[in-house]
């Protein structure tokens, strides 16, 4: 009888150091795994950050392109003058969009010469005036956009006037 307890406890110890090497392994390779996982999700949120920090730029870019294309046109017209004014531009040859992009960037210049050297803002056409003739120039603060002045510029005299 000794020797059937003495074999028992002996099958007994050694069931508890498998069962115990076994729970162990499973730990370890659990705490792998959630390393791995903790590592791919910090990966995936640096990525998502990278993309929307690119699509911001993107975006910026953008705005900042049509800002600077952009003509707003202020002007009180009436809808059968708006009419009138797209037909128009329709029949607008490739001399006539030449000088008007040169003349965009005269009003520019002009209003940059007054203005002086200055990085914090930006200089915008929005757009010609139909009742004076004057191009309007507005200077915009570079990092919110919004108008700081007008200048409204006649490019053929180069006369302007100041709006604040």
């Amino acid at each position: 009888m000794i020797n059937k307890e003495k074999t028992i406890w002996i099958i007994a110890v050694i069931a508890i150091i498998i069962i115990t090497t076994i729970v162990i392994f499973m730990v370890i390779k659990g705490t792998r795994t959630v390393e791995t996982v903790n590592s791919n999700t910090l990966q995936n949120e640096n990525v998502e950050n990278e993309v929307e920090e690119v699509k911001n730029e993107i975006n910026m870019i953008e705005n900042n392109v049509l800002l600077e294309e952009n003509n707003v046109k202020q002007e009180d017209t009436t809808s059968t003058e708006t009419k009138q004014e797209q037909t128009s531009t329709e029949e607008i040859t490739r001399e006539e969009v030449e000088t008007i992009k040169s003349n965009d960037e005269k009003a520019i210049e002009i209003a940059k010469k007054d203005w002086g050297k200055d990085s914090k803002v930006v200089f915008v056409n929005d757009g010609m005036s139909k009742s004076t003739g004057r191009y309007i120039v507005a200077v915009r603060d570079a990092t919110t956009r919004n108008a700081i002045c007008y200048y409204h510029i006649d490019v053929n005299t180069g006369e302007f006037k100041v709006e604040n």
